[in-house]
């Protein structure tokens, strides 16, 4: 269990304003929560705190896990942006996804005097999630803490949510799913050794390693921009299992960077995706998918060539 601080905040008594989730993208819906947490912190000479979990609790419980819109890292950075001047982070582990809701939440007012929860109106707790706002209203009572409640927020008819902005960030949907974050989805990773099989055809590639298990669009080739060291450039990726050319079937995203030649392995690039170009498909040859990808960079460096920021 790790504690984040910081002094922005004159600290009025440790007295605390709360929320808890898993907080993953910090959405809009997120941000109307976090914004009633600030307020009322302030109104009443108290401390916001997020509590929050790191891995997500279904890449504990689910064998098919759809992956982090952020990772820890960016979810620390933006609560800190956005004024939470204290975050309590909880090591996810099957323990305390079988705690009751009550020991739950024991263990958070044991540690923190907490004055005031607010959550969402769909907030679940506990083992299994079988606790609700009732029965946290009810904890409170006897544990000391007031409850404030924030309805749902909605973009076009849709109800915000995590799993809404990885269905899109799957679908290739990356400029809604922006409007729902008021930010850019950014994929970051580790760059790792591949088989130099782009330099090979004449498109050298970098290949990331997902090490924080953070959503994919689906396979297929994306224009992207790279963010790295201080500089933006334009790019194309490729997500999949290269079916011309890796019959081992394991999957991958690789990048080709355009007007780039450093070496960069072992260090952590991020990925904003623009547009899905096309699906992944099996070529009858190497030679023929290689006219394929010249035809795919064209692409995308005639239309994105004079894009902002690059």
């Amino acid at each position: 269990m790790n504690m984040y601080s910081t002094r922005k905040r004159r600290i009025y008594s440790r007295k605390f304003v709360a929320t808890a989730g898993v907080f993953d993208g910090i959405h809009n819906g997120h941000k109307f929560i976090l914004k009633k947490v600030i307020s009322e912190a302030d109104r009443q000479k108290a401390l916001p705190l997020v509590i929050t979990f790191w891995p997500h609790p279904e890449y504990i419980l689910k064998k098919n896990f759809p992956g982090h819109i952020m990772n820890l890292s960016r979810k620390k950075n933006t609560l800190l942006k956005l004024g939470i001047d204290n975050i309590w982070v909880l090591n996810t582990t099957k323990a305390l996804l079988n705690m009751d809701g009550f020991s739950f939440m024991n263990i958070i007012t044991a540690k923190f005097s907490i004055k005031e929860m607010v959550v969402g109106e769909d907030f679940k707790f506990g083992y299994k999630s079988m606790w609700g706002i009732d029965k946290l209203r009810d904890i409170g009572g006897v544990l000391g803490f007031n409850l404030s409640v924030v309805r749902k927020i909605k973009y076009n008819r849709m109800i915000i949510s995590s799993s809404l902005i990885r269905s899109l960030v799957r679908d290739g949907d990356f400029l809604t799913a922006k409007s729902l974050m008021d930010r850019d989805y950014i994929f970051e990773g580790k760059v790792i050794k591949g088989k130099g099989l782009g330099t090979k055809m004449g498109f050298p590639t970098i290949n990331i390693e997902n090490v924080d298990n953070l959503v994919l669009p689906k396979n297929g080739v994306y224009a992207v921009l790279v963010y790295y060291g201080k500089r933006t450039y334009l790019g194309a990726a490729n997500i999949g299992f290269k079916p011309t050319v890796q019959p081992e079937k394991k999957h991958s995203v690789e990048v080709h960077i355009f007007n780039f030649d450093k070496n960069i392995l072992g260090r952590t690039i991020r990925v904003v995706f623009l547009e899905k170009v096309r699906k992944e498909r099996k070529f009858s040859s190497v030679s023929t998918l290689a006219a394929r990808i010249k035809k795919d960079l064209s692409f995308i460096s005639s239309k994105y060539s004079s894009y902002p920021y690059i």
